[in-house]
């Protein structure tokens, strides 16, 4: 019988802990909508070790939380903060393949919003020995893990999506890469149809984002040589006295 990673195993074990809640000492509850709340029974050590934000809020007695053993983060999907909690206790973030698309980007919406009620003014007066910005870089090795997770899932249906939320929750990398999609893919990316994701896109969207894609996409073509759509040969000017001739780009 083949044995078991000792990685593996340990990832198993602490998924069990959090599933059980066994021993824990803290609960958070997620408010999702106006209704809908999930708590999780959770341990305040491992959620300390993530990050000195979490640790000074529970290391100080006078805190809210620590009084109540309660965090209260709001406008997030349970599913999401799940899995945000998951990576915590495992280091590593696992996704069912049908939803997956739709669950990053919950994800990617969850990390952006914890992190802002973190870094509240109150709890930051707080941190004295670690500084603010190693939550930052601990949210940041999350955020590239689940970018790079979203840059294989951009398709010409996903990607107007995609770019919205990577816009709205300040994720650059995955926003460059859904850029230079729609640039290289503009005649079937940008449509003209009403009912063009697209089209819906333009509704919802920035009007500053929607011009930076039509900037991108204007730098594309001017940079492109332009090209034969017999052959696909770069086209050339020729002179009709001389001969000479010239790309034309």
């Amino acid at each position: 019988m083949a044995k078991t990673p000792v990685g593996a195993l340990h990832r198993q074990q602490m998924q069990l802990l959090l599933e059980s809640g066994e021993l824990s000492d803290v609960t958070l509850v997620v408010v999702e909508g106006s209704l809908e709340q999930k708590e999780f029974k959770v341990h305040r050590s491992l959620l300390a070790a993530f990050s000195p934000v979490f640790s000074a809020m529970f290391s100080h007695t006078d805190t809210k939380e620590a009084l109540e053993k309660l965090v209260v983060i709001e406008d997030v999907s349970a599913n999401a903060m799940g899995h945000l909690l998951s990576f915590i206790y495992t280091g590593k973030l696992k996704f069912d393949k049908e939803e997956k698309e739709k669950t990053l980007l919950e994800f990617l919406a969850a990390i952006d919003k914890v992190n802002n009620v973190l870094t509240m003014s109150k709890l930051q007066k707080l941190i004295t020995s670690v500084p603010l910005c190693c939550f930052q870089y601990q949210v940041h090795l999350i955020k590239d893990e689940c970018e790079s997770l979203l840059s294989d899932l951009v398709t010409i249906d996903s990607v107007c999506a995609i770019l919205q939320s990577a816009d709205l929750h300040n994720a650059p990398t995955i926003k460059e890469r859904c850029f230079s999609f729609i640039a290289k893919n503009s005649d079937r990316v940008i449509s003209c149809e009403k009912a063009s994701v697209w089209k819906q896109f333009e509704k919802a969207a920035r009007p500053e984002l929607v011009k930076d894609v039509f900037y991108r996409v204007a730098a594309k073509v001017k940079k492109e040589p332009k090209k034969c759509s017999h052959c696909d040969h770069k086209l050339r000017l020729s002179c009709s006295y001389c001969g000479n001739s010239l790309d034309l780009e």
